[in-house]
């Protein structure tokens, strides 16, 4: 194994209980479903940044082998390495292990200064970009300022 690598292949292993000592009371089910759900998550946003798998290991510490068996499931990321890869996503880890199903919604602020500029044909019509990284299913917001007369 790599020394950037790190993550478990094959079954997640549950604990005895939980940090107050008390039985976890988390299915077979549920645990297997947040697992599963980690590699579809972390290819999903390295798609959305138009990252490849060089890209995000560049960013992340961690190499491409080790990202492309986490994405494809065929490894279970270790803490260090879902740390490491939630930081070059900007994502906190909890978006990676959350028991809900459904992703949270992503939120993104642009500043002014920072928005990237539109191309738009019409004079007197400005647009900037305010949505994040976007990719050929995700919609792209603007701001709109129309110039008095336009």
């Amino acid at each position: 194994m790599h020394a950037r690598d790190g993550g478990m292949t094959g079954q997640a292993a549950t604990s005895a209980g939980g940090a107050d000592g008390r039985p976890n009371h988390v299915s077979g089910e549920t645990l297997s479903a947040v697992v599963n759900s980690i590699g579809p998550k972390i290819r999903h946003l390295r798609k959305q940044w138009s990252l490849s798998l060089q890209q995000l290991a560049d960013r992340s510490d961690v190499s491409t082998a080790a990202i492309h068996k986490v994405e494809q499931g065929t490894m279970v990321p270790t803490i260090t390495t879902l740390l490491k890869l939630a930081a070059a996503l900007e994502q906190p880890v909890a978006y990676f292990v959350d028991e809900e199903l459904e992703s949270p919604p992503y939120v993104v602020f642009t500043p002014a200064a920072e928005r990237r500029s539109i191309y738009t044909p019409h004079e007197g019509l400005t647009l900037g970009g305010i949505s994040g990284p976007y990719g050929q299913y995700f919609v792209a917001t603007a701001i709109a300022e129309v110039e008095p007369g336009a």
